[in-house]
């Protein structure tokens, strides 16, 4: 959605990215200030230097965690291949047409609702779809 054609999609699209970020920074806030800063000056010892070790490895998945989400939600989805599209026009001309079902098939198509175009099955190729 990020990527949409009209700007009030794109507008709309900020608000579960804002929620899920929100969702990241109080889980890494929680963690780190609530409980392990409080916990630090109580453990002591082996204790702490568990506790360290935990945070450490608690903080390398969060980030691992942010960074893989971020990655998927603000990459470019991209295009249907040109070469899928000839695929599709030499499988229709043998008379092979595939149909759209719940059994997901890549030989098979299916039509865009919106545009009437053919599409992969399962794609979503334009702002409406």
């Amino acid at each position: 959605a990020m990527y949409a054609k009209k700007g009030w999609i794109r507008a709309a699209s900020t608000l579960p990215m804002v929620f899920v970020v929100s969702i990241f920074a109080f889980e890494w806030y929680a963690y780190n200030f609530v409980y392990a800063l409080r916990m630090s000056r109580v453990w002591e010892g082996t204790e702490l230097l568990y506790s360290l070790l935990r945070t450490g490895l608690f903080n390398i998945l969060w980030l691992l965690a942010f960074w893989s989400w971020a990655r998927s939600a603000l990459s470019d989805p991209g295009l249907i291949p040109e070469d899928w599209a000839k695929y599709m026009h030499d499988w229709e001309t043998t008379g092979l047409i595939g149909h759209a079902d719940r059994d997901w098939d890549p030989r098979t198509s299916s039509v865009c609702g919106s545009c009437k175009s053919r599409r992969p099955q399962r794609a979503h190729h334009c702002s409406i779809c």
